[in-house]
């Protein structure tokens, strides 16, 4: 979803504000779209559904936005099993152990986001969903470290290639994120304030509407989506959620809000 007035890859690349904001809301398909599932259940090659397919359907302006989870955040639902709240058992892993996890699967997730990048994506995000349950050291060691890696991988083949950031819930470190990781924009988590993000991150921004917002509460959602582009209307910017969309969200009111962000 995305104005056709300007693109995203346009907003990151030039640096600059848009004639209109740009939006695309994160959230997997598969989990919310009963039309996704029925599109590619006949299908079972990953790379052949999300690029071959959906990039052949796409118009040129509208950019194809490929993914990854940042290596921390997968090794800690490899370790903990899936999801956590105290995120205990991947906490107090073997330090050399862990290290050792999470340069293997940063190896793998360059070689799997270059061939998203072949297969036709203009865009790459790097979800580390769980980047907020770090202490500054070990967020610099298991977060800020791999992303480095990965983003200089992947500019060394593509040397101006777009490449967004989520360190999600990382709250001050996020300075830290994009001063040292070396991505193109970042994308803020509904709990910062708009106004700090604005004057302490100084590259483009993407974000930061609470998806329980537009889930349960589409009058406060415009509210709030009008305050957020007020914000950066001045600023490169990127409409977005602060995290997914909630699988119950109605699909009105993520088209009121679409159309919002479009005309607003």
């Amino acid at each position: 979803m995305e104005s056709s007035k300007t693109t995203i890859v346009e907003v990151i690349k030039q640096n600059e504000p848009g004639e209109r904001v740009p939006i695309w809301l994160m959230r997997q398909a598969g989990r919310s779209l009963p039309e996704y599932r029925k599109a590619v259940e006949n299908m079972n090659n990953f790379m052949e559904i999300c690029y071959n397919t959906v990039r052949s359907q796409l118009s040129k302006k509208k950019p194809l936005i490929g993914f990854a989870g940042g290596p921390w955040t997968v090794a800690s639902y490899l370790i903990e099993g899936g999801s956590s709240k105290t995120f205990s058992k991947v906490l107090n892993f073997y330090p050399s152990y862990l290290k050792e996890i999470i340069e293997r699967i940063t190896e793998a997730t360059i070689i799997y986001l270059i061939k998203q990048i072949e297969f036709g994506a203009d865009v790459i995000q790097l979800f580390d969903s769980n980047a907020g349950a770090l202490s500054e050291p070990l967020f610099k060691e298991y977060v800020i470290e791999p992303t480095k890696r990965i983003t200089l991988a992947i500019k060394d083949r593509f040397s101006d290639f777009p490449i967004i950031g989520f360190p999600r819930s990382a709250g001050n470190l996020y300075k830290n994120y994009c001063e040292q990781t070396g991505v193109s924009a970042v994308s803020i988590d509904y709990n910062i304030p708009i106004e700090w993000a604005k004057a302490n991150l100084k590259i483009p921004l993407q974000g930061n509407l609470d998806p329980n917002l537009l889930a349960y509460n589409k009058t406060e959602a415009i509210k709030e989506a009008k305050r957020i582009i007020d914000c950066f209307r001045d600023s490169p910017f990127i409409f977005n959620l602060g995290h997914g969309v909630l699988p119950d969200t109605p699909v009105e009111n993520i088209a009121a809000l679409v159309n919002l962000v479009k005309s607003y």
